[in-house]
């Protein structure tokens, strides 16, 4: 049986709280196969607590950067035409009303590293339809 290929995640203890998102901040490692290369993977997401721009952005939301709990995750690896990343409340406004989806075309990497302008949906949670949509250009 070939090597299931499975995602590696790192999260920190006090990520994705009611400020602070942590977005892009710690690693993640997609299409990993084989126990040499999740066990290096591992390793790699650890460290990524204490990477610089991981250790900025602690301090800039007043966070502690020495001793951070992080904690990783092995996934197994979904291959997705597209993939979405959803807000439960708005971020850039704080609605507290309105749900925000972020959708492109692949992994969902791509929309949480930075790498692409995702298409935007902002639903209302009272009803369940898309109230503003802004769809981004995309390569094909």
């Amino acid at each position: 049986m070939p090597d299931l290929a499975v995602a590696v995640r790192s999260s920190a203890a006090d990520e994705d709280g009611r400020d602070p998102s942590f977005a892009g901040q710690h690693e993640t490692y997609l299409n990993i196969t084989g126990g040499p290369a999740v066990v290096d993977a591992i390793a790699r997401c650890l460290e990524s607590a204490g990477s610089e721009q991981a250790v900025a952005y602690r301090k800039q939301q007043g966070l502690a950067t020495g001793q951070v709990r992080v904690a990783v995750l092995i996934q197994q690896l979904v291959p997705a035409d597209a993939s979405a990343v959803a807000f439960s409340v708005n971020p850039v406004t704080g609605a507290t009303d309105e749900v925000i989806i972020n959708a492109n075309w692949g992994l969902g990497e791509s929309i949480v590293s930075g790498e692409v302008n995702p298409d935007t949906y902002i639903v209302e949670k009272a009803n369940p339809e898309a109230v503003a949509t802004q769809i981004s250009e995309k390569s094909s």
